[in-house]
């Protein structure tokens, strides 16, 4: 008898093959349960699994594009579930713009769904995620009614470092800028805004104001440009209730196991952190300089012992919202961040206007509906598409998808068999493991 097999089931078999017939089969029978050695992200119509590698050389640049309403957030989102159970990789969800990924943290309740995961030999797992919001003094206080939203403040020196781009100074327009660069070290030394509205008294002392109302306007202006930057609540300065740091502890003995930037903690613990990023686009100047602040500290923390050798993928929805001086760290990350062990997975519209270089870059590209002719050409010229795939895209169903790729893709056969796969394939993408809202519950939220 096989010891895995449990005695009525064995005592079902035998009886089986003395009277000739066939036993009802129990769940667990039910299906030949084939190991998957990749990342399933879709099946074909004629019943083949789509996965992409568990590990690569150098950690690929993933662009998924469509119409709206295609699915692109939901193959990111199944990608995403299954990078974080069936690898090892450390994942951000760093711009949530339509804050989808709400739910994610809940399982599927819907039965239809739940088996079909149960075919695919995977059962509905809540995402462990952690959402943080940008501070401003627009964010509303009702996003933190439930459990685990967190503010997140860049520092005051972050502004005071990238003024020019902030305030769209230019030094040789704005004569401001040259007293506002003399104080700058010390404004990255200031407490509060009473602080900094007295190192501007004592910048503008030096120089003889008297009888000059020149002198006194860029005093006064000046303080009103700050007061703007502190009535945003946008910096650690103003915002009290932003979390700097996140500490681990011992649940038996309460003893500190770790302590960092919120992001970091939360790779320790096995949580996916995102990035609630609704509030800010309106505020494209604010936007830009909290992506770079946040893609500059990864950038840094890579070093640390615990981060060096491990992959980090950044998951990013409508990669092309962000701008300046986020999407130059961006083109660094693409450019620079592969021996860094750095992948990235992006969600865009509009193929055609996103970052050349994650076009020049790219290893996977996923088209959903497209209806765009300036879009199916870009897309047609990157890849050299025939003329039946560019009109394929036009006829993709929602969720459906043509797979391109410069790597490869594994596809398992319907007797479990692997093999690797470089041309363009379509495929229907797979459910996410956890639970995906739809547009008109999101808006709810």
């Amino acid at each position: 008898m096989d010891s895995n097999v449990s005695p009525n089931i064995e005592s079902r078999r035998m009886m089986a093959k003395v009277f000739g017939k066939t036993h009802l089969l129990q769940k667990d029978e039910r299906f030949d349960k084939i190991p998957i050695e990749h990342i399933p992200i879709g099946e074909t119509s004629d019943g083949k699994l789509v996965c992409l590698p568990k590990e690569f050389r150098d950690e690929p640049v993933i662009i998924i594009c469509g119409g709206r309403g295609s699915g692109k957030t939901w193959l990111l989102h199944t990608i995403l579930d299954r990078t974080n159970k069936y690898t090892d990789k450390n994942c951000l969800i760093l711009n949530d713009y339509m804050n989808e990924s709400t739910w994610w943290n809940w399982g599927w309740d819907d039965e239809t769904r739940k088996r079909r995961l149960i075919k695919l030999n995977e059962e509905s797992v809540p995402l462990p995620i952690m959402h943080f919001f940008p501070s401003s003094n627009s964010l509303k206080k009702e996003v933190f009614r439930r459990r685990y939203r967190y503010v997140l403040s860049i520092p005051f020196s972050t502004i005071i470092d990238h003024a020019e781009e902030y305030f769209n100074w230019k030094p040789e327009r704005d004569k401001i800028y040259y007293y506002f660069k003399n104080a700058a070290e010390k404004f990255k030394l200031a407490k509060s805004e009473e602080e900094v509205n007295e190192i501007i008294e004592e910048e503008f002392a030096s120089v003889s104001t008297k009888g000059n109302e020149m002198f006194a306007s860029m005093k006064f202006k000046l303080k009103n440009i700050m007061a703007e930057v502190f009535r945003a609540n946008y910096t650690t300065l103003t915002c009290h209730e932003s979390v700097e740091s996140i500490e681990l502890k011992d649940k038996t003995t309460g003893e500190i196991m770790y302590k960092n930037d919120p992001i970091s903690a939360c790779y320790m613990a096995g949580i996916v952190p995102a990035i609630m990023t609704s509030d800010i686009l309106t505020h494209e100047r604010y936007a830009s300089l909290f992506f770079y602040y946040i893609l500059q500290q990864r950038w840094e923390k890579k070093e640390l012992p615990e981060f060096r050798n491990k992959a980090e993928w950044f998951f990013i929805d409508e990669v092309n919202k962000i701008t300046g001086k986020g999407n130059e760290k961006l083109t660094e990350y693409v450019t620079r961040g592969r021996h860094k062990r750095f992948g990235m997975v992006v969600c865009t519209q509009n193929y055609s206007t996103m970052n050349k270089f994650m076009k020049q870059n790219k290893d996977y590209t996923f088209v959903l509906r497209q209806n765009s002719d300036v879009e199916i050409k870009a897309i047609s010229n990157d890849w050299g598409l025939k003329k039946f795939e560019e009109d394929t895209i036009q006829t993709l169903k929602t969720q459906e998808v043509l797979g391109l790729t410069t790597q490869k893709f594994f596809i398992y056969d319907r007797n479990g068999v692997p093999y690797p796969h470089t041309e363009p394939i379509k495929m229907k993408s797979l459910f996410p493991l956890s639970y995906h809202a739809p547009p008109n519950i999101m808006k709810k939220e």
